[in-house]
């Protein structure tokens, strides 16, 4: 059934190293990014974004302003934090895709070799993936997490096209394409910052390959909710090609 990631953390103009980042009460642009970025690519159907300044609809010109400190900007102000304006791109994004057909596949993943654990909440810089096996590969990479090279399992043994999508301008940049290969180490990415990767299959490559078979989750595991942090599904068997 559809699931929507109602209320995450909101985001705050506040100066840099006060009340961000670690404490998930108020947020920076690149917080935001992962709130949304994780949700959609771990299946979520929608998201909602906040803003500090927006909620309580503070208006220093009012005879009750609303709720604030010090740091808290009017809601108009709040308006145009780079957070908000990243979700425009996050939208664009899926919508040149037929994103309903996709699924989750962090499964896929190797960080350092090792399968990518379920994010737990302290080590929240895990790289997440979804696709359509054998046709589409999206992974995002938060910010900071450029010391890990990170593998992509179960191609198919086809060719795809592959591009960087930045999050930030919505702007895409085509890299090497990947050989046709069961397993595909991801190039550097531009910079230190969250980048997404986009795969897509060029139509009529490959042949003769088995699809992985993906162990699910059991049942205890999916009613625990968000807050689970167990071990990652596990792949029964990989894709093969003959």
């Amino acid at each position: 059934k559809p699931v929507i990631h109602a209320e995450g953390a909101y985001e705050a103009g506040y100066p840099a190293g006060y009340n961000l980042s670690m404490d998930y009460e108020f947020i920076d642009d690149d917080l935001v990014r992962l709130q949304a970025w994780t949700a959609y690519l771990h299946g979520a159907a929608g998201h909602t974004y906040g803003a500090h300044g927006v909620w309580p609809m503070y208006d220093p010109s009012f005879a009750d302003p609303g709720h604030h400190d010090q740091y808290t900007n009017p809601w108009y102000e709040d308006l145009l934090l780079e957070g908000s304006g990243d979700m425009q791109h996050i939208r664009d994004f899926f919508s040149d895709l037929e994103w309903h057909t996709l699924e989750p596949m962090s499964a896929y993943l190797l960080a350092d070799g090792q399968p990518v654990p379920i994010g737990d909440g302290a080590g929240y810089q895990h790289p997440s993936a979804m696709g359509r096996w054998g046709d589409t590969y999206i992974v995002y990479l938060p910010q900071g997490l450029t010391d890990s090279p990170v593998a992509l399992t179960n191609l198919g043994c086809k060719q795809y096209t592959a591009k960087w999508f930045n999050p930030r301008n919505g702007q895409y940049t085509s890299i090497q394409t990947p050989v046709a290969s069961e397993t595909w180490t991801l190039p550097t990415r531009p910079d230190a910052n969250d980048w997404v990767l986009l795969l897509e299959q060029i139509l009529g490559s490959g042949s003769g390959v088995v699809a992985p078979v993906v162990q699910p989750l059991d049942d205890a595991t999916i009613n625990a909710g968000t807050r689970y942090t167990g071990p990652q599904p596990q792949l029964n068997s990989q894709a093969t090609c003959v």
